[in-house]
Formats: structure tokens, C-alpha cells, sequence
């Protein structure tokens, strides 16, 4: 997907990051989902997507989440 707006994901992440702070981990996942789908390049909502992969017992895709950001950089 291209970029679109990428100044537009700000709202996201930040949202993202508060659930996240509150413990409500799915609904973050689905702020920080939204901020990558308008920046792919968002290294801030691809780090926090991963810590809440993570903080839900999923590795696994905080690894493809974080090794799908090396590939957008590549």
C-alpha cells in the first residue's frame, strides 16, 4: 500500500499507546494497525504493534510484525 497521509498515523499510534498503557491490548492492536495501513513506514506504530503482539503471548507477530518493517526499509 502506499503512503497516504503519512502525518495522518500520528493520531493512531498515539491512541494505540494509551490502550496499550491501560492494558487493553486488542483494541491498541487495531489503533496501531490502522496508523501502518495509512504509514507503512511508521516505526513508532510497528515497535508498539510488536509490544502488544508481545504482551498478549503472541511472539511469533511481534517478529513478523517488526521483520515486516525491515523489508518496507529495504
Amino acid at each position: 500500500m502506499q503512503r497516504l497521509l503519512p502525518g495522518m498515523a500520528a493520531p493512531f499510534v498515539q491512541a494505540g499507546v494509551a490502550l496499550a498503557r491501560q492494558g487493553r491490548f486488542t483494541e491498541a492492536a487495531e489503533e496501531l494497525t490502522r496508523a501502518l495501513e495509512i504509514d507503512p513506514g511508521s516505526d513508532a506504530a510497528r515497535t508498539c504493534l510488536a509490544e502488544t503482539f508481545v504482551a498478549r503471548g503472541r511472539p511469533g507477530e511481534a517478529r513478523a510484525t517488526l521483520t515486516s518493517g525491515l523489508e518496507i526499509a529495504l
